[in-house]
């Protein structure tokens, strides 16, 4: 079949001219802002290829399957979904190398150790932007070939930050004193109304403002809520209708020249998202 019409869900920043690219906050206008969450809102039989990468793993178990079929519904017959997600399996593989090489050596953990635990682990529990990746990334602990991908996984996220201070000021700038920094504070509520709601809610909450914020984090769709191998992947693309399910590298595809639209690529050949599991499915 011939592809005319295609669709990229959940894009971030990796978005290709002449495509339907999709963001719940894009990163430029060109990228339409939607809620996935919501449904797809395009008509029926409206593309050729549907892809999305780093996006399933997202939803919850019970959510996975709705979406899926909303992509198999905007589908064409004949049409091809391409999906990117974190591989359970690598990931796992990876940490019970580490395991092994720990115990052969007396049981000491390494950085190595800690750091294959934090990626099985962390981005499905954590409560705050980055987890505890974020600092250990910033330590330098993660494999120097695995750092440019997790920056972009990374990228975009909020830092939490004292919604009194206004940009640029250091936690410990208080001003010339009590009534200036008062009227800073002051002016900053009136000028960001935003942050005089943060405030009263800090004051009426006290202790629970933290599951507040913790409520918060875990609605922003950072939060890993399932995680796939061949085998889960596969059976859950079957069951939402589509045929001819087949695991992938990162430059096959049912498309052709897929390789040179450097979405699961870089230009330079390398793989992207080097942990991941790339599977592909029609529409029959």
């Amino acid at each position: 079949m011939s592809f005319d019409r295609f669709l990229n869900l959940g894009c971030g920043s990796r978005y290709l001219p002449g495509w339907v690219n999709v963001d719940r906050c894009p990163a430029e206008p060109s990228v339409m802002a939607i809620d996935l969450r919501r449904g797809i809102p395009f008509p029926d039989d409206s593309f050729d290829f549907v892809y999305h990468s780093h996006l399933l793993e997202h939803f919850s178990k019970s959510e996975a399957g709705p979406f899926l079929r909303e992509c198999l519904r905007v589908l064409r017959c004949g049409g091809v979904i391409r999906v990117v997600v974190p591989d359970l399996e690598q990931i796992a593989r990876s940490y019970l190398t580490v395991l092994e090489q720990v115990c052969l050596n007396g049981g000491k953990l390494t950085s190595e150790y800690h750091w294959r635990v934090c990626l099985l682990i962390d981005q499905c529990v954590r409560t705050k932007p980055g987890g505890e990746m974020g600092p250990m990334m910033m330590r330098a602990e993660a494999p120097k070939g695995e750092l440019r991908p997790l920056a972009a996984r990374l990228d975009g996220e909020n830092t939490v930050q004292n919604p009194l201070r206004p940009s640029g000021q250091s936690p410990r700038d208080n001003g010339a004193g009590s009534l200036r920094l008062f009227w800073r504070r002051l002016c900053t509520l009136r000028r960001y109304p935003h942050y005089a709601r943060e405030l009263l809610l800090r004051i009426l909450l006290g202790p629970e403002r933290e599951a507040l914020d913790a409520g918060r984090f875990l609605l922003q769709g950072e939060v890993h809520k399932w995680m796939y191998d061949r085998s889960s992947l596969a059976e859950l693309l079957s069951g939402c209708g589509f045929s001819d399910v087949v695991p992938r590298t990162a430059t096959e595809s049912y498309m052709p020249k897929w390789a040179s639209m450097h979405l699961d690529t870089d230009t330079d050949g390398k793989v992207y998202m080097a942990d991941s599991l790339f599977m592909e499915a029609l529409k029959p």
